[in-house]
């Protein structure tokens, strides 16, 4: 048998994710987009030179939009996202970038997703 050895105590801290919730609906009608592929890049600041939203951000999820068009991530941490929002459709791709806001929270998140970083990606 060995001498049993002290371990330190060790506090990790956590930062509650924040929720970011929003509807894909058509900008023709107004009416949901169900199906709609939406997938969230990390991005940075738009107000840099030479920014360009596609392709230029890390993956971090992606979600389908349910038969009221709506859609939400949870557990993001404070900074820029770009939604990239995919529908036959709308023929193509749409991107909005958002900004969540150190401190906004994960109050309500899951299925009751009440953020204050929303996005509406009205195609």
């Amino acid at each position: 048998m060995t001498d049993a050895k002290e371990i330190p105590e060790i506090t990790i801290k956590m930062e509650k994710g924040a929720c970011l919730a929003g509807a894909v609906t058509s900008g023709a009608t107004g009416e949901p987009l169900a199906g709609a592929s939406v997938n969230l890049f990390a991005t940075r600041d738009p107000k840099v030179p030479n920014y360009r939203p596609f392709g230029t951000g890390q993956f971090i999820a992606r979600a389908s939009s349910d038969g009221a068009g709506s859609f939400h991530f949870d557990g993001l941490l404070p900074g820029f996202y770009c939604v990239e929002v995919r529908h036959a459709v709308l023929g193509g791709t749409r991107c909005e970038v958002v900004q969540i806001a150190k401190g906004s929270g994960a109050r309500g998140c899951g299925s009751r997703c009440r953020s204050r970083a929303r996005s509406a990606a009205r195609c």
